[in-house]
């Protein structure tokens, strides 16, 4: 459902509310229905990556190097290991989550899972969705963001994602 600011009267059914949501959403939608036919992709999968860029990234830049990541860890078979899928599989926001808890049991968690899970994971914005469809080209598999600077990280091999996680996570904890 399209995040929009609706007009609703009080005489509106749930199924009326909805409807006019997902009309909302179609008409969004409806301009890039070529591109995501285009790139052999589903709706669903555009939607689902852009509610994952929608809370992992904040500039478009960083949102449309994500989607590099994303696409290329399903292009190598990999999850895509992401916290907002376990957050959402747990049913609650922090700002970080432990090793047990990408274990949990959840057709939603990403970091057991590989794909794009079932659906979306929250409703995207117009921005997100335009990034999902515009990744950068790149060779990255990996990302983090420093929690105080907003900056993010990106890394093609799992050794230069564990030294920017030690300069930019790690040391932080420490102290």
């Amino acid at each position: 459902l399209f995040p929009a600011v609706y007009d609703f009267s009080a005489k509106m059914t749930l199924d009326e509310i909805i409807e006019k949501m997902i009309s909302k959403t179609n008409e969004v939608l409806y301009p890039f229905y070529g591109t995501i036919n285009a790139q052999g992709k589903t709706v669903q999968q555009v939607m689902t990556v852009a509610s994952l860029l929608e809370k992992e990234g904040v500039t478009y830049e960083d949102r449309t190097k994500i989607a590099s990541v994303f696409y290329n860890r399903i292009a190598e078979d990999m999850p895509l290991q992401t916290d907002i899928s376990v957050l959402y599989a747990l049913g609650e926001h922090k700002e970080f989550i432990s090793i047990k808890e990408t274990e949990v049991e959840s057709p939603y968690n990403l970091y057991v899972n590989k794909g794009f899970g079932p659906g979306p994971f929250n409703s995207p914005s117009l921005e997100a969705i335009k990034a999902a469809l515009n990744p950068v080209e790149s060779s990255y598999l990996f990302f983090l963001a420093d929690t105080d600077t907003g900056k993010v990280y990106f890394a093609d091999t799992y050794e230069e994602h564990l030294e920017l996680k030690e300069k930019y996570i790690d040391s932080k904890l420490e102290k």
